[in-house]
């Protein structure tokens, strides 16, 4: 994916008659004078960019030393490269990125927003962090998918510049403030995930969770004025609640105050009554479970009969979630004509109306999992414990075949990110039999293997181990 520099602003038609369009809206004079239809214009942004990762690979895999071999545990003919590359790297970087990345602009927020992120790199050159953030990101994922250190060196210098540029913007408050400089903030961290080999990118990526939260702090309630800020503080809040999960750690006090002044402004009930939101707040409900698994991972906080109660009471509010979720929300499962695909699983996939939407349901299926397991896991002796369990265990299994259903609804697209840590969990529960967690562990393998991410590598070979 390349940038293919400056493009026809004329309507569709102007351009085939290959005739100068006067760009009037809604629709142009041509049109109007020749009473045809007038078709619109098309988005200069987001065609910039246009996808070559196929052709970049061609191009750079040759089969004269020094030569590597990219496997995968998933499967799969091999590819083997050279790690030489003759593209300009700044716009190879960014195309990569913005073909197996840019979950920032997707089609929940399609009707309130174009796509700010690919716009802010093309066309504003003041926003250098979030430019170099981006680069990064790019450069990070094409070593790793084409096995080119040099892309590797080159990515973690471009890394460097970013922190660098970021520490200076934070120590301007106006600066700090804007919506720019906290999305450099969250690419950096996805930087961690990607190129990370050394399996500690925990670590460094929730320091970069920690400085977004400190980020939408300082932001304050004026960030909901506007739609972006409210994009913003739904990805910040994922990657801290992420964070919180791996770590078993509580929901810090700061993001629970910043959520209060989302769920209550103007931005958020907009949202529902546009149907952008559903009427109930998952969001909530997860804090209670976050803050269930950390009380947990105590030891010393509550019995095993208490927790058990708190865990009934979340997976209440789950399904109450589920059936007040709105006509708008819900999906179509199908049989697939041909069962050839290797992302189906048994034969099935999931219809949703955007990705945003699919999301939404893969986030309450790990929930729903993760209540279910900490109910089976303080099974003590009480009335009708094995039928709660029996049922609880049931759950377990039929949510995980909905996560490997859902899959294929993600295929080719940047938010095909969202699904490794939920292949993780499915790959690693014993209760899923042999054939399900190994089909989550060869998804993981491809995933990996596409985008370049490295934890869905490392997480495939970890389950493996226990298939």
């Amino acid at each position: 994916m390349v940038y293919y520099g400056a493009l026809s602003k004329g309507c569709e038609l102007c351009r085939r008659r290959k005739i100068k369009c006067d760009e009037r809206k809604p629709s142009c004079r041509k049109c109007e004078i020749s009473n045809r239809p007038c078709p619109g214009y098309r988005d200069l942004t987001a065609i910039s960019f246009r996808d070559e990762s196929s052709r970049v690979i061609r191009k750079s895999c040759r089969q004269s030393a020094p030569r590597s071999t990219i496997g995968g545990g998933g499967g799969g003919d091999s590819i083997i490269c050279t790690p030489s590359l003759s593209f300009p790297t700044a716009d190879l970087a960014a195309g990569f990125f913005f073909a197996k990345y840019n979950i920032y602009n997707g089609p929940y927020f399609s009707s309130i927003s174009h796509d700010w992120l690919r716009e802010v790199y093309v066309k504003d050159p003041t926003c250098h962090v979030l430019q170099t953030a981006i680069e990064a990101v790019g450069l990070a994922g094409l070593s790793n998918t084409l096995y080119a250190p040099h892309l590797a060196a080159l990515a973690q210098d471009r890394y460097g510049k970013a922190l660098a540029g970021l520490d200076g913007a934070l120590q301007d408050p106006c600066i700090a403030t804007r919506d720019t400089t906290l999305m450099a903030v969250i690419l950096l961290g996805l930087f961690e995930v990607v190129a990370s080999d050394a399996g500690d990118e925990s670590r460094f990526w929730i320091a970069h969770a920690a400085g977004a939260m400190a980020l939408l702090q300082l932001r304050g309630p004026d960030q909901f004025a506007r739609p972006r800020g409210g994009q913003l503080y739904v990805f910040t809040r994922s990657q801290i609640l992420s964070a919180c999960m791996i770590r078993k750690l509580p929901v810090p006090p700061a993001l629970v105050n910043v959520t209060y002044e989302f769920e209550t402004s103007t931005l958020r009930q907009l949202w529902k009554d546009s149907n952008l939101a559903t009427p109930g707040s998952i969001s909530e409900i997860c804090f209670r479970l976050v803050n269930l698994r950390a009380v947990i991972a105590d030891k010393s906080s509550e019995d095993p009969a208490a927790i058990r109660e708190r865990a009934f009471s979340i997976d209440a509010d789950l399904e109450d979630w589920k059936v007040s979720a709105g006509i708008r929300w819900t999906y179509d499962e199908l049989c697939a004509a041909s069962s050839t695909n290797s992302t189906l699983f048994m034969g099935k996939y999931h219809r949703y109306a955007n990705l945003w939407i699919a999301r939404a349901w893969l986030n309450f299926r790990v929930m729903r999992i993760a209540v279910n397991q900490i109910i089976i896991e303080n099974a003590v002796k009480f009335e009708f414990a094995d039928e709660i369990v029996s049922r609880a265990r049931y759950l377990v299994r039929d949510l995980s075949s909905e996560i490997c259903i859902s899959i294929s609804s993600f295929d080719d697209s940047p938010h095909l990110l969202h699904v490794i840590q939920p292949l993780f969990l499915v790959a690693e529960e014993p209760l899923n039999p042999a054939s399900m967690r190994s089909f989550a562990v060869e998804q993981l393998y491809r995933i990996h293997k596409s985008t370049g991410v490295r934890r869905a590598g490392r997480l495939a070979e970890i389950a493996a181990r226990s298939l």
